[in-house]
């Protein structure tokens, strides 16, 4: 039986849009992100839109291979049309707010591989264009949940002040489409997450954070956001259950930990929403990790002016000297005994 859902959540379709001009508050900007796996072709994506504000958005932008090969992107893209942020190289474009987007990502990336990120510092590697247009459904109602900052910053409920809508949601979502890099083509089908972030994101005194999606072809899906202090201590902690496109908000029992092996992959998950127990095991099979900026220092002070600054500006590989790490990785999943995709990101 086919339940139907309103998936705006009752929210403002509005809100599913870029600012064009962004609030009086320069520390107010908004951030877009898409995660999609296609499990068994073992190829996925992340398209990342930061930074955004008055017409710029920072762009980052991986692509993982088969083969372990990651195709990885840095740049900056100006947008006049709030349906349409980003820029040249990377493009998002509204379809049907909360229900249906579209995805393009064309330029020229650097070509790395997990067996050179997990030897340390990469800053450089050969380039090969990049093609990815994929259009996606969302699959569920809106998660909302506060912004994630620092201990000290963190608020509410998502919340409107001066008429600006100030929180976060995400959403389930199936793409369709087509890959292709360094001369390959794939066909494309996938699952993951969009979200939609808006508001200051101080993250003074974050010391690691967990952020794990999963979807799966019975209908079902999870998601989960931990946020911890410097002395690993959590102080945001909320998940749901995902059922025939409904949120049902959980309890955490069990939630993945950052590790610093590169040969650690596999992790457990547990969530709790009333009488519900679901156990899910993980396995990442694609990892890139990130050695953070200024994540979890001082507030900044000024608006970010340049591409590639704050927590993202460190290049690339898992530099084990480091003092904060951020790992991104296409996932695999089983939930009684059914096999579903998604993503895991841990930072620590």
């Amino acid at each position: 039986m086919t339940v139907s859902i309103d998936r705006s959540g009752g929210l403002n379709p509005s809100l599913d849009q870029a600012l064009v001009h962004g609030p009086a508050d320069p520390l107010t900007y908004e951030t877009f992100n898409v995660w999609l796996v296609d499990g068994p072709r073992r190829i996925g994506f992340n398209l990342h839109l930061y930074y955004v504000r008055d017409g710029i958005a920072r762009e980052r932008a991986t692509l993982f291979f088969p083969d372990g090969r990651r195709f990885i992107t840095h740049s900056e893209g100006r947008y006049e049309n709030g349906a349409e942020p980003g820029g040249r190289s990377l493009r998002y474009r509204c379809v049907k707010p909360y229900e249906n987007w579209e995805y393009r990502w064309n330029a020229e990336a650097i070509t790395l591989t997990q067996e050179q990120e997990a030897q340390g510092s990469v800053t450089t590697g050969p380039t090969a264009e990049v093609v990815v247009e994929v259009k996606a459904q969302t699959l569920t109602e809106p998660w909302l949940i506060p912004l994630s900052t620092g201990p000290q910053s963190l608020v509410g409920p998502p919340r409107t002040a001066d008429g600006i809508f100030l929180g976060k949601y995400e959403q389930i979502i199936r793409g369709e489409g087509t890959i292709s890099a360094a001369g390959e083509s794939y066909a494309f089908s996938g699952v993951g997450l969009r979200g939609h972030v808006r508001g200051p994101r101080d993250t003074t005194g974050m010391g690691s954070h967990a952020w794990v999606t999963g979807q799966f072809p019975g209908g079902r899906g999870f998601g989960l956001k931990q946020l911890f202090t410097l002395d690993g201590t959590p102080y945001f902690s909320e998940a749901y259950l995902a059922e025939d496109g409904r949120i049902l908000r959980a309890e955490i029992i069990n939630s993945p930990k950052f590790s610093r092996d590169s040969n650690e992959h596999g992790f457990s998950v547990e969530l709790q929403a009333g009488n519900r127990t679901a156990r899910i095991e993980g396995m990442n099979f694609h990892t890139t990790w990130i050695p953070l900026g200024d994540w979890g220092g001082p507030a900044p002070s000024v608006q970010r002016k340049a591409a590639g600054t704050g927590a993202f500006a460190a290049g690339h590989g898992l530099v084990q000297e480091a003092a904060k790490i951020m790992s991104q990785s296409c996932s695999r999943f089983i939930w009684d005994g059914e096999e579903g995709f998604g993503m895991c990101e841990l930072s620590g």
